[in-house]
């Protein structure tokens, strides 16, 4: 962040007499003064500033980095959209096939005179019932697809590695059949709006509350029983307006996706979609009479539909649309009488409308900002407005005139009420506030604390009794909610039965008598299932709670959290018992063991294992990433999550032999030498790194690079390490000088992979330029530009007699290449996105080729065609290695699963079960049905001939006594394999 030149303050100018030096608000009078003092000129500009050359070259390989990604994107939305189209065909067709076979029975039935049994009976159902559809809606179609995955974290955890595989980017959400098999079985509500609260309605005799969210949602609460009772689905964008019917049968709302929906409030399914606004819907009013609907429309930098539109509530068709505001219309309101219109809108301006005459009535000015609310007093006098100037402005609509100025609130006002009986305004601002004001004489009448909580909208019950108010906002806040306050006592009410914002996590206890719920709201929540109610509610929490658990005895509740913490809650007391302080990490999955001694918490970085009896950890273990294995199979090198240590592991003996202190980056590629050394790069940093194993020391750093390393390796001789980079460099270092002693520059974008030929004489890299180039090793300058792919190459393989290169790209082909000829041989096409790797097999008879489609394919090399296709993942494929023989494919996807497939039966061989908690990788072996599968905990051992995986090394020699005996945590501290699914 740029500072003031005399303080540490933000600076808003600069001066130009000075050279541009940058100066905050208060130091620019005391430099006026110098100036003054000595006579010379002043001059003040805006603040320009020049970024270094370096970071100009950041800017602008993020910005292409960023394109990529973009592209990218587009490309898997539409792949996702296919699929998504696909099933709703076949919905569509399967329900068509329903409705015709119905369509047939009832005209069968009615051409009978005369009925058997079986037909009268058909004949009085039909005679009893009334056939009612509800409205056909797609609404469990739901997708975020431009999230920014580095959004997600808390603001003090920034993650070391924003890798795709990376673990950070991992939210544990609910599966949906959990939430709704609460709904549909006991008719409990369990999760709240999961996005902020617009909008508020409440129905004539105050039994329901209906809201309305950005999350597309249009929600009913029982006012009294404070439960939720439905959800209205069906809009495709946020709902920024509801209103309910008189006689309380209808609720309409109105929507950014440009329609206004009427609902039956009894039945509760959608009756009619009413269109012609041709932008974002933003307000939405009904008259007292239930006449006339009023639509407020508009959107930032588009005039093509500033307008307000009358509808009859009767034929459900436009009578007029109003036009006269310059930018977006934010807010409508109607008189008591049904006579004015009110809009409120981006041009500062409100304009009252003659409904029954159809022109415009009044315009006033004063505002300075935005018009956000609009209210009629009761009296049909005077219009209330709320501005995101802070300010409340009382109209005189019969004089024409601002009447008064209601100053208080720190922030936007956002939503005005006024109460029934006229004698107060009421005022949600994001200020946190609730603030009362007397209607006559213009005076603060009290102010309502919201916790911390920003008010969207507030209304007033009709009995002027309590306000409900809504929350929510798009700076970070979690809390979704509908309160409820005490108009006289100025104080919070019992709050409503549900989670204020999304659900992370369910657990049911074993006699499925209770459900224990964790949410971003920070609250853990306990529901009786046979009651169907909400039983308890656990505050504490700094964050949102991500796990919990339940022991067998119904009495105690375990939870885990973003904000580190382990808490222990009293079901019999309804308090809680103990908070576990000791992660390091977010904490991200509980469990407690059978015997109720134990719970075992997950973090990113550590296990511990704690006293249920106690309340404190008995065993807290630091995870570890084996990272790379020396080719006799003796030496492992691993890494602590925390980034504090290298640990360097006899893996024969089973036990550590030494450790390397010092702050370590995210390894993303490695190796180990024959001379003993351990050679990384790190993905946080653009670094190379030089262990001596033997002598347990770093030898050496090399960070010419001056962006990110992608790839690594080293010669046979492991004299040369050879990197490349993002910077478009390949740089080769001399170890036994510890200096650079070669760039090869031409390509012009970051060069994403290299390998050697395998008689070390020519290294080939590949580009996100879309060129290969292979380059002449002896010599160390280019030979040869390969130009075929369309899009970035991203692996290269090349057959054991140095003859043929194969090529993976982002433009969904793999390309062979004649090395002898240099130029193309064939073009293998199959993939429908993007290739991630490709291994050519030991005997140069096929290519195993992962890709973004997640599916495996086998090409034949001698016909050039494919051979066969590995389905069923359901995540991208990140790794392909071939065991010596040949025999099997272990692949690796991004969500932390294994599949090993026979290549020659083309079966699978074995799944290993992924964890969402316990990272893992494998390496091969020299003995082809051996595997080694690396974890968070240890080393496992696969035998492919006997499908067993048994563990072979533990990291922690106390997590292997919990492993041995508590076998029912062996799946959570470790990996299972299965059969063919």
């Amino acid at each position: 962040m740029l500072k003031c030149s005399n303080c540490t303050n933000e600076p808003i100018r600069q001066c130009n007499s000075c050279n541009g030096i940058p100066f905050c608000n208060e130091c620019c009078i005391g430099h006026i003064s110098y100036h003054e003092k000595n006579k010379s000129e002043c001059s003040f500009g805006a603040l320009k500033i020049i970024l270094a050359e370096e970071k100009i070259k950041l800017l602008r390989r993020k910005i292409q980095e960023s394109i990529k990604a973009i592209l990218k994107q587009k490309k898997l939305i539409g792949k996702e959209a296919l699929n998504l189209l696909n099933h709703i065909r076949d919905l569509v067709s399967r329900s068509q096939k329903e409705l015709d076979n119905l369509l047939i029975e009832y005209l069968k039935i009615s051409k009978i005179k005369i009925f058997e049994t079986e037909e009268l009976k058909k004949a009085e159902d039909i005679m009893k019932q009334n056939l009612i559809f509800a409205y056909p809606s797609f609404s469990s179609i739901q997708g975020k697809l431009t999230i920014n995955k580095n959004c997600i974290f808390p603001d003090d955890d920034i993650p070391y590695n924003l890798s795709l595989n990376s673990k950070y980017y991992k939210i544990i959400n609910t599966k949906p059949s959990e939430k709704e098999s609460l709904i549909s079985v006991s008719n409990l509500f369990i999760e709240g709006h999961t996005d902020w609260v617009t909008c508020l309605a409440i129905t004539s005799d105050n039994k329901l509350v209906v809201s309305g969210s950005t999350d597309k949602t249009v929600r009913i609460w029982d006012f009294y029983d404070k439960k939720q009772k439905a959800i209205l689905q069906g809009h495709t964008s946020s709902v920024w307006g509801v209103c309910i019917t008189n006689n309380n049968l209808h609720i309409i709302s109105g929507s950014w996706d440009k329609t206004i929906r009427i609902w039956n409030l009894l039945e509760r399914y959608q009756e009619t979609i009413l269109e012609g606004h041709t932008k974002p819907i933003n307000s939405l009013v009904l008259s007292q009479d239930n006449r006339f609907l009023v639509s407020g429309s508009g959107i930032e930098g588009d005039n093509s539909d500033n307008t307000i539109k009358l509808w009859c509530l009767y034929n459900k068709k436009p009578i007029v649309t109003f036009e006269g505001h310059t930018a977006y219309i934010k807010t409508v309101a109607i008189s008591k009488d049904s006579r004015l219109l009110a809009s409120g809108s981006k041009d500062k301006t409100i304009i009252i409308w003659k409904i029954i005459e159809k022109k415009k009535e009044i315009t006033f000015e004063g505002h300075t900002e935005i018009i956000n609310t609009l209210a009629f007093t009761n009296d049909n006098k005077f219009i209330v407005s709320g501005s995101k100037d802070k300010t409340i402005r009382i109209w005189n609509i019969i004089k024409k005139k601002q009447e008064a100025l209601l100053n208080g609130h720190n922030s936007y006002i956002l939503s005005i009420a006024i109460s029934w009986d006229n004698k107060y305004i009421i005022s949600g601002s994001r200020d946190k506030n609730i603030t009362l004001w007397n209607l006559h004489d213009k005076k603060n009448a009290g102010i309502i604390d919201c916790q911390n909580n920003g008010v969207n909208c507030v209304i007033i019950t009709n009995d002027n009794k309590y306000i409900i108010s809504g929350s929510g906002s798009d700076t970070g806040s979690f809390d979704n909610s509908l309160r409820i306050w005490n108009f006289i006592e100025k104080k919070k009410e019992k709050d409503f039965e549900c989670h204020g914002s999304g659900v992370k996590c369910v657990v049911y206890s074993w006699d499925k008598r209770f459900a224990v719920s964790g949410s971003w709201d920070k609250t853990v929540r306990v529901w009786d299932i046979l009651g169907r109610k909400q039983d308890c509610v656990f505050f504490g929490h700094t964050s949102a709670v991500n796990c919990v658990a339940i022991c067998k005895e119904n009495r105690v509740v375990v939870s885990g959290s973003d904000d580190k913490s382990v808490r222990i809650w009293d079901l019999m007391g309804k308090c809680v018992v103990a908070v576990l302080q000791g992660h390091t990490w977010i904490v991200n999955y509980v469990v407690i063991t059978d015997d109720n001694q134990l719970v075992v918490s997950f973090s990113y970085q550590e296990i511990i294992i704690w006293s249920l009896k106690e309340n404190n950890a008995k065993i807290r273990s630091p995870l570890l990433s084996a990272c790379a294995f020396s080719k006799d199979g003796k030496t492992v090198v691993s890494y602590s999550k925390n980034r504090e240590a290298l640990q360097i592991w006899n893996f024969k003996e089973k036990h550590q032999e030494g450790q390397i202190e010092g702050q370590i980056s995210c390894i993303s590629n490695c190796t180990i030498t024959s001379s003993n050394y351990f050679i990384s790069s790190g993905s946080d940093n653009n670094e190379i790194k030089v262990y001596d194993l033997q002598q347990k020391t770093l030898l050496t750093t090399y960070d010419n690079h001056t962006s990110g390393i992608n790839s690594l390796l080293t010669t046979i001789d492991s004299n040369i390490i050879i990197s490349s980079s993002n910077d478009n460099t390949i740089r080769l270092w001399n170890l036994s000088e510890k200096k650079q002693q070669s760039i090869l520059e031409f390509h012009q974008d970051g060069v994403n992979i290299i390998i050697l030929s395998h008689d070390n004489r020519h290294l080939i890299s590949g580009s996100s330029d879309t060129y290969i180039i292979i380059w002449d090793f002896i010599n160390y300058k280019l030979e040869t530009k390969l130009k075929g792919h369309s899009s970035s190459v991203s692996c290269l393989a090349i057959t054991n007699d140095d003859h043929f290169l194969v090529s993976g790209s982002d433009d969904y082909s793999l390309r062979i290449w004649d090395l002898y000829e240099k130029k193309q041989d064939t073009i293998l096409i199959g993939h429908i996105d993007g290739i991630t790797c490709v291994v050519i097999s030991n005997d140069n008879k096929n290519i195993i080729s992962g890709s973004w489609d997640q599916t495996i394919r086998v090409w034949s090399m001698n016909e050039r065609i494919i051979v066969y296709v590995f389905e069923g993942y359901k995540d991208a494929i990140s790794k392909i290695v071939l065991t010596i023989n040949d025999k099997f494919i272990v692949s690796k996807t991004y969500d932390n699963e294994f599949r090993i497939w026979d290549l020659e039966t083309k079966k699978l061989q074995v799944k290993i079960c992924k964890s969402d908690y316990i990272e893992i990788d494998s390496f091969m072996s020299e003995d082809p049905n051996i595997v080694y599968i690396t974890s968070d905990i240890g080393i496992s051992k696969l035998d492919l001939s006997k499908k067993t995986l048994k563990m072979k090394m533990f990291f922690d020699p106390q997590i292997r006594r919990i492993y041995n005996e508590y076998p029912h945590l062996r799946s959570l501290l470790a990996h299972e394999i299965t059969e063919e699914e």
